[in-house]
């Protein structure tokens, strides 16, 4: 799962990303920032998918996208040994 960090001292609140944000895991904060405006926080993060959608449209660049660990079979390095005995081979 991924992890969204946010600077709620650049946020100005404009709320693009709660709008964006298809799985709802922001909403706007309960205390100011230096801005004098209510910053957007996190809420869901372990229901955050790490699509970006947030991460692109905030105009301030206020967000940022931590990527957890890959849960795939794939970034198991003996998965990773044995598919690469079957994978195939382009010309």
């Amino acid at each position: 799962m991924a992890k969204v960090r946010i600077n709620k001292e650049r946020c100005k609140g404009c709320g693009y990303c709660l709008v964006v944000c298809p799985k709802k895991n922001l909403k706007t904060g309960e205390t100011m920032n230096v801005r004098g405006v209510f910053a957007v926080v996190a809420v869901g993060e372990d229901n955050c998918s790490g699509c970006g959608m947030c991460y692109i449209m905030c105009p301030d660049a206020c967000i940022e996208i931590e990527s957890g660990p890959d849960p795939s079979p794939a970034s198991d390095p003996a998965a990773r040994e044995s598919a690469g005995s079957e994978s195939v081979r382009h010309e």
